[in-house]
C-alpha cells in the first residue's frame, strides 16, 4: 500500500512531471536502485532503464509495428525480456528484511480510488507492496476454496505504474461521472499515456520451514484442448526454505509426493517476500473464513506468475510469465526459442521464468481496424488464471480461418490472447448500473471499430477500470432516488 499522502501529492502536488512520458528514467544498469524505502511511504518507482543494448522504453509505436508488418518475432521478444529485466530490478536489497522490486512499489487501482475518495486507511502489507485478494476470474471467494488443496491456492494483485497511476488521478478515470462526461463530449476512449504499464502478478503461500512443499507447476497444455484447473496438473516441483535443493530442471511427473534433490528448488529461485507482521495483520483482517489463520509471519509469498502490459502501441503490448522448473526449455505457450532470447541482464530468480507475448491476435498482425480473422492463431495466456477456463466464460463467438482455410474454434482458456481479451474492455453508460460491462473473447481477431463499441466508450484494454468504477456523490444521489 503506497502511503496516501505521496497518491495525494500524485496527483495534485505537481509531481505528475516527475512520471510523464518525457522524463528520463534513471540508468540502473542492472544495479541497485537507491532509494530511500520504508513500510509506511514507498515511493512508486518508475520504470528503469535495465542497460540492455538495443531496447528501448517507451519503444516508438512506429518501431513495434514494423516488427509486426515484418513478422520480426525475435524483435518482439527481446522487448518482451527487457520489459520483464526492468520490472525485476532491485529497489532495495532489505525493506523489512526483503528484497524489493520495482513492480512491487507500483499503485493499485484501489489505492487511486482510495485517494480519490479521501480514503485514509486502505488495506495494506509491508513496504508498500499491492494487497493480496484471490483471483476474481477464478471465482475464488472467499479465500481457499473448499475440496483446493493448499498447493493450488493462489492470490493476485493489479498494480499501475507511476506513468498509469498518475493518468488515472489527473483524470479521474474511475469516476462514473467523469465517464458519462467523456462521453457525452464525444471522447469515445480513454487514453493512457505511452509509457503505461499494468501489471497482474500471482503469488503463492510457501509455509516457513518447509523442506519439500509440493507445487504444481505448469506442464504444458492438455490435448485436445479442455479446461485445465491446477488441480489437475501432472506435474510437480518441491520448494525449500532452508537453503536445501539442487532443482536442476527436473519435475515429480504424475506428482507422486516423493521428492528428490533434483526436484526440490530453494525459494531464492522464485521472486518472493517473507510475510511480516503487517503482511499476516492484512491477511487476518480482510479475509474471514477463518483460513488467514494458516498464513503466518514467517511464510513466504512466492511469484508463481505475472501478466504484464504497457501502452507503447494503441492495441497495447502484452505478455505473461510463469515461473518454471526448467526455464531453458519450458513448455508451451512459451518455448525454448524464447527462452534463448533472455538477456545476460536478467539474473537471479527472474531468469526463473518463462514467458509468452500476444503482441497480435493472429500471425501475421492484422490492422487495427478492419482486419480479419485469419492466418494462425496466438496462444499466450496465464497458466494460473486462464487455463481453467472453459467455453461459458466467453461470450464473444471466437473464431480464426486458418492458413488452409480451415476453421479453428477457441472456446477454452488454453485457447486465449491477452488482447483478445482485453480489446473488450469498455464502459457502456447505458448499463453503468446493471453491471453488463463484461464480455470475454478467446483468440479471434476483433477491430477497433468493431459494432460493438457502438453507444460504449473503450476503456483502452483496462479491465482494471471498468472493474473499479465507482460513483461520485451525483450518481449516488441518482442511485437513491432511483430506490425510491
Amino acid at each position: 500500500m503506497k502511503n496516501l499522502t505521496h497518491i495525494f501529492l500524485l496527483a495534485f502536488a505537481g509531481l505528475t512531471l516527475l512520471f510523464s512520458c518525457g522524463t528520463e528514467p534513471e540508468d540502473t544498469g542492472g544495479e541497485v536502485i537507491e532509494e530511500e524505502v520504508t513500510t509506511a511511504d514507498v515511493t512508486p518507482v518508475p520504470f528503469p532503464d535495465p542497460g540492455i543494448a538495443g531496447f528501448s522504453f517507451p519503444e516508438d509505436s512506429n518501431v513495434i509495428n514494423n516488427w509486426l508488418a515484418e513478422e520480426d518475432w525475435e524483435s518482439i521478444t527481446r522487448h518482451a525480456w527487457g520489459i520483464w529485466t526492468g520490472l525485476t530490478d532491485v529497489v532495495d536489497a532489505d525493506c523489512d528484511g526483503n528484497t524489493l522490486r520495482v513492480f512491487e512499489t507500483w499503485t493499485t487501482p484501489e489505492d487511486i480510488v482510495a485517494a480519490l475518495k479521501g480514503n485514509a486507511n486502505p488495506p495494506a502489507m509491508s513496504c508498500g507492496r499491492a494487497p493480496l485478494t484471490v483471483p476474481t476470474q477464478l471465482g475464488h471467494v472467499p479465500m481457499m476454496v473448499g475440496g483446493e488443496s493448499p498447493d493450488t491456492v493462489v492470490y493476485e494483485s493489479v498494480a499501475y505504474s507511476p506513468a498509469a497511476a498518475t493518468y488515472a488521478l489527473d483524470n479521474r478515470i474511475f469516476e462514473r461521472d467523469k465517464l458519462n462526461a467523456l462521453y457525452a463530449s464525444g471522447v469515445r476512449s480513454v487514453v493512457f499515456p505511452n509509457d503505461a504499464i499494468t501489471i497482474k502478478p500471482v503469488f503463492r503461500i510457501i509455509p516457513q520451514g518447509a523442506t519439500a512443499y509440493s507445487v504444481k507447476v505448469w506442464p504444458g497444455p492438455p490435448s485436445p484442448a479442455q479446461p485445465y484447473h491446477e488441480t489437475a496438473w501432472t506435474s510437480c516441483a518441491y520448494v525449500s526454505t532452508d537453503g536445501t535443493g539442487q532443482g536442476d530442471g527436473s519435475v515429480d511427473v504424475n506428482c507422486t509426493g516423493t521428492a528428490t534433490p533434483q526436484t526440490t528448488y530453494k525459494v531464492e529461485d522464485f521472486i518472493h517476500f517473507k510475510l511480516t507482521a503487517a503482511d499476516s495483520a492484512y491477511f487476518a483482517s480482510e479475509f474471514f473464513d477463518g483460513s488467514a489463520e494458516k498464513i503466518k509471519v514467517g511464510d513466504y509469498a512466492v511469484l508463481v506468475g505475472m501478466h504484464v502490459a504497457s501502452r507503447e502501441i494503441e492495441r497495447w503490448t502484452w505478455q505473461s510469465f510463469w515461473w518454471a522448473p526448467n526455464p531453458d526449455s519450458p513448455n508451451a505457450p512459451s518455448s525454448e526459442a524464447i527462452a534463448d532470447l533472455r538477456p545476460a541482464e536478467l539474473v537471479g530468480a527472474p531468469r526463473h521464468y518463462a514467458m509468452t507475448t500476444a503482441y497480435s491476435m493472429v500471425w501475421p498482425a492484422q490492422p487495427t481496424r478492419g482486419g480479419q480473422s485469419v492466418g494462425e492463431p496466438v496462444y499466450a495466456y496465464n497458466a494460473y488464471l486462464e487455463a481453467p477456463f472453459d467455453s461459458g466464460v466467453f461470450g464473444w463467438k471466437s473464431e480464426i480461418t486458418g492458413p488452409n482455410g480451415e476453421k479453428i474454434v477457441n472456446q477454452f482458456g488454453v485457447e486465449t490472447n491477452c488482447m483478445s481479451c482485453h480489446i473488450l474492455a469498455n464502459y457502456d453508460p447505458a448499463k453503468a448500473k446493471t453491471g453488463e460491462m463484461f464480455l470475454y473473447a478467446a483468440d479471434t481477431y476483433i477491430s477497433l471499430a468493431d459494432t460493438f463499441y457502438t453507444n460504449k466508450l473503450r476503456a483502452d484494454f483496462a479491465w482494471s477500470l471498468t472493474a473499479n468504477i465507482f460513483p461520485d456523490s451525483a450518481a449516488v444521489v441518482e442511485m437513491m432516488n432511483d430506490m425510491k
